[in-house]
């Protein structure tokens, strides 16, 4: 099972990452797989820092959300099926999941 996060849930990062209105999250196939999620090729002109910080606040709202065990275990199942070169790709734009999750756990 993949955790399922609302479109509603990221209009509130919306006035400060304007490119997140452009994303579209098809909430009835988001448990099934990645391909629910449509990103259009102009994320392509965003600078990668600002991306990597839309991203980096992103997941952070996510992973408190769940709490702390449903956190560590989305995390675990998100690098997982992200995938090493993806995972690399991420933490080139700034996303260190691995530094995420010690920051969460210091939180709760």
């Amino acid at each position: 099972m993949f955790y399922s996060y609302p479109r509603c849930c990221l209009r509130k990062f919306e006035d400060r990452y304007e490119y997140l209105e452009k994303i579209k999250i098809d909430g009835t196939r988001f448990s099934e797989s990645f391909d629910a999620i449509i990103v259009p090729q102009e994320i392509d002109s965003i600078r990668a820092s600002e991306l990597g910080r839309g991203i980096r606040r992103i997941m952070e709202d996510i992973i408190g959300s769940l709490g702390e065990e449903a956190g560590s275990q989305f995390i675990t199942k998100f690098k997982k099926r992200l995938g090493k070169a993806y995972l690399l790709r991420i933490e080139e734009i700034g996303v260190n999941l691995h530094l995420i999750e010690l920051k969460q756990n210091l939180r709760w």
